[in-house]
């Protein structure tokens, strides 16, 4: 699950910028191999990447540039271009700093979400209301329940569990989920 972008007839020690950009138009820089690419020296004339974090069903189109000093040289944008998921009970878990670990997996259960948020209350002597303060409201905290099909799916999923890195979480467009980062804290094993 990810997009090859090749880049050709660039302008050697300039520097390059790319973005992933939606049909709304809204922009992303793209993460490559040394992190966001974003005033990258060019070292070849070529540039290819795999965009491991382009979501799922939609099309997406890629707009780069490149730059000598504060002179914008060259721009490009190829696409559109859709990543196909054709299963919708399958979802993507994806390490962005390890591609190699990405695996999908079937969901069994999709998350009750909860939005927790830190309130203290105080109660203000001889009067009959208390006063609560509260913080912002936290992000979206749940429990996905997913099924592993084999020895070798549960082997993958432990190797990109154990690292303990942020995931990016992709299911396909029309489950009522946005792809997002999730941080896995505690896991429960269970077998059947």
């Amino acid at each position: 699950a990810s997009i090859t972008v090749r880049l050709r007839e660039l302008i050697v020690d300039e520097t390059l910028s790319v973005w992933r950009v939606l049909s709304d138009g809204s922009r992303t820089l793209v993460r490559g191999t040394d992190g966001l690419i974003d005033g990258l020296t060019v070292a070849s004339e070529t540039v290819v990447f795999e965009d491991y974090e382009a979501p799922l069903g939609v099309p997406v189109s890629y707009y780069a540039e490149t730059r000598d000093g504060t002179l914008v040289t060259q721009t490009r944008a190829p696409g559109p271009v859709t990543l196909a998921h054709p299963d919708a009970n399958l979802v993507w878990l994806k390490d962005p700093s390890n591609p190699q670990r990405n695996l999908t997996l079937v969901v069994k259960q999709a998350p009750d979400w909860q939005r927790p948020i830190s309130q203290a209350e105080r109660r203000v002597r001889g009067r009959r209301k208390s006063v609560v303060l509260s913080d912002v409201r936290g992000g979206l905290e749940g429990d996905l329940v997913i099924w592993t099909r084999s020895d070798d799916e549960r082997r993958a999923l432990h190797w990109i569990l154990d690292a303990g890195n942020v995931l990016l979480w992709q299911a396909s467009p029309g489950n009522g989920v946005d792809d997002m980062y999730v941080n896995v804290g505690a896991v429960t094993e269970g077998r059947f």
